[in-house]
């Protein structure tokens, strides 16, 4: 497998092709090794198990699997149908997607077969192993955690198992279909930065907001590739800390953002690997999705990580991973950074209009509140149903949804990289709080999409190491119709 470039210059969105929307039925393919025994729904109604990994879908579909045998259970992703599906198309989150493979290779009914997972949707389907499934965070899984009679995989486990499906899939599904070749197309990377080299969790600190230079962890650049190199117009960059300490490693550093427009000579396109590499000739299914264990000297500074990408052809944005895999023999140092990046045009960069009616449901209990959001207040429904009556919400509940930074700007939308930030917020009494906001597109207008909360308490583990222990997860959907109960 060629190496792919683990710079933000290597993921770039497509966004030139354009695709029509049929009724026929389409056949799908989730492929963590091919997974028989998978539960799935589509938006067109159409529902089964997959059989060698094949599901079947309809242009447009929002596809969703479960671990059991029903939507009542362990929901494992929801992703925006296609050819392909994997674990690392199905998340935002680096660690999520290989904990999905952990979880996948604790629970197959055939640890000894490496080409097939297989699932035992009666077994799953059971209270106790629903009991058990429902109380996982995918986010962060436990390294000694079983869910059957053996222990999950390791990281490093789950990585190597990636990288075969990677082969599996280049080996199968090989296309020379061109998905985008964005030559003269002004183009936004925004880089989100999850934890440091030293494994701790990086948050946006609503305290700091009204701060100049304060960006938290959301770095962006903005670039052009063209004939003999690359423009770099002015942006807020991707450097993150400083030497002295006086920016922490979790925080970009404003001071060295671009402030000209530069340009970048390239000699050889092929030598930066992904889209870089196949903007001019047209980039394929294969340029623009991938998995890899990176295992290198790189000029004295040893890499040893993760490094995913995925293209999506229905929300026509790129996505980019990478998650550092420990220490080793060439790796003195903690080496626990993960990073994630967005890609996209910037004409079709889209922003998500919280403005409106929603409805958010507690995934463990199944409650529900209605909001109204507009004005930069967060207002909720006296009545039981939600409706599209402005006067049933009268309830002034803006304190409690301080993980909306957003809601402070003028125009009341987020961006892609604010739904999928960590953020740190202060309850009335100034008690720190922190969320973790989870969204991944599934539909060619992104706001369609479900947006997932994330209450979490930060602990430190046996290592050293912060981790993230979820209390509660929220799924906010927007109200659409007269009345949704």
């Amino acid at each position: 497998m060629k190496r792919m470039n683990p710079t933000w210059m290597a993921m770039v969105a497509s966004l030139a092709s354009t695709q029509g929307f049929a009724t026929d039925i389409q056949i799908g393919h989730f492929i963590d090794a091919p997974v028989t025994g998978l539960y799935y729904e589509t938006s067109s109604k159409l529902s089964g198990y997959t059989q060698q990994g094949q599901f079947e879908f309809k242009d447009g579909d929002e596809v969703h699997f479960y671990l059991g045998s029903s939507n009542q259970h362990k929901l494992l992703a929801t992703v925006a149908a296609q050819e392909v599906v994997t674990p690392n198309l199905a998340s935002t989150t680096p660690s999520k997607s290989l904990n999905m493979v952990r979880l996948l290779l604790g629970i197959d009914t055939k640890p000894n077969r490496e080409d097939l997972i297989k699932l035992d949707s009666d077994w799953l389907s059971s209270d106790k192993v629903q009991g058990l499934l429902k109380a996982l965070d995918l986010n962060s899984l436990p390294e000694n955690l079983s869910v059957s009679d053996k222990p999950l995989a390791s990281v490093q486990e789950a990585a190597k198992h990636l990288e075969s499906s990677q082969q599996y899939i280049e080996q199968n599904f090989t296309s020379k279909q061109v998905l985008t070749a964005p030559v003269d197309v002004k183009l936004v990377n925004t880089i989100l930065k999850r934890r440091d080299w030293r494994g701790n969790l990086c948050f946006y600190d609503t305290a700091r907001r009204d701060e100049p230079n304060y960006r938290g962890p959301i770095g962006s650049t903005t670039y052009k590739i063209v004939d003999g190199g690359m423009i770099l117009y002015p942006d807020v960059g991707d450097y993150y800390g400083s030497d002295d300490g006086s920016v922490s490693s979790c925080e970009v550093n404003v001071s060295q953002s671009y402030q000209e427009q530069e340009f970048e000579k390239i000699d050889d396109y092929s030598d930066w690997g992904g889209l870089i590499a196949c903007a001019h000739t047209g980039c394929t299914h294969r340029d623009l999705n991938g998995f890899d264990i990176e295992d290198f000297d790189d000029e004295g500074d040893w890499k040893y990580r993760t490094v995913a990408i995925s293209y999506n052809t229905t929300t026509k944005l790129l996505t980019q991973k990478s998650q550092g895999l420990g220490k080793k023999a060439q790796v003195e140092h903690d080496n626990l950074t993960e990073h994630l990046w967005f890609t996209s045009a910037v004409n079709e960069k889209q922003s998500i209009d919280f403005q409106g009616y929603w409805r958010q449901r507690n995934l463990a209990s199944g409650d529900t509140r209605c909001l109204y959001i507009a004005d930069q207040r967060v207002m909720q429904s006296k009545n039981e149903a939600c409706t599209r009556n402005r006067q049933n919400y009268t309830q002034d509940v803006t304190a409690e949804f301080g993980d909306m930074w957003w809601l402070s700007n003028d125009v009341g939308t987020a961006s892609i990289e604010q739904l999928n930030s960590g953020v740190k917020w202060y309850a009335s009494d100034n008690t720190p709080r922190y969320s973790l906001w989870e969204f991944l597109p599934t539909q060619k207008e992104w706001s369609d999409g479900k947006i997932y909360r994330r209450f979490q308490d930060i602990q430190v583990d046996q290592f050293g190491k912060q981790q993230a222990r979820t209390t509660a997860v929220f799924e906010l959907e927007r109200l659409a119709n007269d009345s949704w109960i």
